[in-house]
């Protein structure tokens, strides 16, 4: 009887082991308690491991992927190199006046946006369902010689959230095409809880597409992205009355150029708020 109570030790001991080691688990995975976190030079956010959607996340059908799933699948096809060398627009536009602290970065994709924070002395755990995408941003991160001030992580915000409070959020075209109706909003609002008191919030969002661009939504497609207009977007925050104060809630106009070289006007939802208390 002893004999076996050890054997039994003896597996779970090694099965956790393994579990960490390989970072298995999603809870690791996506583990807010980040060095860069506690070695911010500014006021530092606390930080604390991920937290469980309060509601579980409704079960998508058979013909719809997991968020994982689909993005590790696209990153597999599709190397966004130029996300390497150009961070988002209005996040510099945004951010670059602000005093360094510790940022989170929803949906990080390769990294550009991490990458950029932490040339300007920001401290970043940068989080992303695709850990094919994370693979390659650690790889610049590394190249770059930030590694050391940016945590990279896997993680599916619609089942777990990284606990703890940032000086800076960042949400930059946080959409997924295998979103459930609901999720998006949901991490949205989770994101508001992240800001810690004084800190930002940045929420920038795709409202218009080129004409050569597909429609959206598209039904007929099993994942179709379908784009919040900016009332929706304020929605989904659930700001309370004297605790937020927005800097900039508009549309802003950008030119793309498209694959037989035209040009076109399209437009971007920038919702940037402040936390007060």
């Amino acid at each position: 009887m002893i004999f076996l109570l050890l054997m039994i030790i003896v597996c779970n001991l090694w099965i956790s082991s393994v579990r960490s080691e390989n970072m298995t688990s999603t809870e690791q995975q996506c583990d807010g308690s980040v060095t860069a976190a506690r070695e911010s030079r500014s006021s530092p956010a606390q930080s604390a491991p991920i937290q469980k959607a309060s509601k579980p996340a409704k079960r998508r059908g058979a013909d719809r992927p997991s968020a994982p799933t689909f993005w590790n699948d696209f990153y597999a096809n599709n190397t966004w190199s130029h996300e390497h060398g150009t961070v988002g627009r209005h996040l510099v536009t945004e951010v670059a006046h602000l005093n360094p602290g510790t940022a989170l970065d929803l949906g990080c994709g390769e990294g550009s946006d991490a990458i950029w924070l932490a040339q300007q002395s920001w401290h970043v755990f940068a989080v992303d369902a695709a850990e094919t995408a994370l693979d390659r941003a650690r790889e610049h991160a590394a190249a770059l010689g930030l590694d050391h001030s940016i945590q990279f992580a896997q993680c599916d915000l619609v089942v777990d959230f990284p606990r703890g409070q940032y000086d800076l959020v960042s949400a930059q075209y946080l959409h997924s095409p295998v979103a459930q109706p609901g999720e998006r909003e949901r991490i949205l609002h989770r994101a508001t809880q992240a800001v810690a008191p004084g800190g930002h919030l940045l929420v920038v969002s795709h409202w218009t597409v080129p004409s050569w661009h597909p429609k959206m939504p598209n039904a007929s497609q099993v994942a179709h992205l379908t784009l919040p207009s900016p009332q929706e977007n304020r929605a989904a925050l659930q700001l309370a009355d004297n605790q937020w104060e927005i800097l900039r809630d508009e549309l802003a106009d950008f030119e793309q150029i498209g694959p037989e070289g035209q040009r076109e006007i399209r437009q971007d939802h920038v919702l940037h708020v402040r936390r007060l208390s």
